[in-house]
């Protein structure tokens, strides 16, 4: 019975040194101009959370302890965050707050978004994802119909624009890829 007791002692000592090694892959937050802005922040937060496993609590108490500056004080003394009795209304709340960028600017920079001239076909679609993400998911809801069709909708978008941002368009592929089969030389 005690050497079940040391195990499972040594099971949640070992899950505590995996979440404080963990915590410090979650960049630290200020709420201005350094640093992630909000919605980079608590998606690298959520996934580092999800390789923990960690709680909701245990994702609050992280996000808390990472946040510097005006972020600071709003994650430690605002009454609506100490209130809060969940991470999703925790993390509405901080959008609420520190996402001040309006809507017409995310759209229109993700509408926008085209493949640099260098840049790789997975930097592009990772980048495109971060300005979808920011443009067309909403933090707001608890209702899972909703956030499933979002998300059915944002991947759609997502993809729709990663055809017209590529440098190299999918039909352009096509066209090439039948020029070398008209040109070639018969057998």
């Amino acid at each position: 019975m005690n050497e079940q007791a040391n195990k499972m002692t040594d099971r949640d000592d070992l899950r505590e040194m995996s979440a404080l090694m963990l915590a410090d892959m979650v960049p630290s937050f200020t709420g201005g101009d350094t640093g992630p802005d909000v919605g980079v922040f608590f998606k690298i937060l959520e996934q580092v959370g999800r390789l923990g496993g960690w709680r909701d609590n245990e994702l609050i108490c992280i996000a808390r302890c990472k946040m510097v500056g005006a972020a600071h004080d709003f994650a430690w003394w605002d009454d609506g965050v100490a209130a809060a009795s969940n991470f999703s209304e925790f993390k509405c709340l901080a959008f609420k707050r520190f996402d001040t960028e309006p809507l017409i600017f995310k759209t229109e920079r993700f509408l926008n978004a085209r493949q640099g001239a260098e840049e790789e076909v997975r930097s592009f679609a990772s980048r495109l994802r971060i300005l979808g993400t920011a443009t067309l998911a909403s933090s707001d809801s608890q209702d899972p119909v909703k956030a499933s069709l979002r998300r059915e909708i944002l991947a759609e978008q997502l993809l729709s624009q990663f055809l017209l941002g590529l440098r190299i368009r999918s039909a352009d592929l096509f066209s090439l890829e039948t020029q070398k089969r008209l040109t070639r030389p018969l057998p």
